[in-house]
């Protein structure tokens, strides 16, 4: 049992490692794809570049969900069930709030 805790442990941590890289990755695009917009007079969508920041910040929310499943497994008391749901229920929010945000801005509302 002890190894099973280490192996779900370690993926853990490299669930939260993705999560992280995906955040930081979009956050470059997002500043790449905003500094092109500006110095270029090519003016590329900055709808296009919002919408794409957006779609991976979702990413590294349902990664991070993952992470909580592994977690709970691991430990499986009811306050950290409570706190998964809880987070699972906000990440959910968080989501449908974003898309409504960009199928508003895109007219497609």
């Amino acid at each position: 049992m002890q190894y099973m805790d280490a192996v779900v442990t370690f993926l853990i941590l490299v669930i939260k490692i993705i999560s992280m890289l995906i955040i930081g990755w979009a956050a470059l695009v997002l500043g790449y794809g905003f500094l092109k917009h500006q110095l270029t007079s090519h003016r590329s969508s900055l709808q296009e570049v919002r919408t794409h920041y957006v779609q991976a910040l979702l990413l590294a929310l349902e990664v991070l969900v993952a992470g909580g499943v592994l977690l709970t497994i691991l430990h499986p008391s009811l306050n950290d069930i409570g706190k998964l749901a809880a987070i699972i229920v906000l990440r959910i929010v968080i989501k449908k709030s974003l898309n409504r945000s960009l199928q508003y801005k895109t007219g497609s509302f």
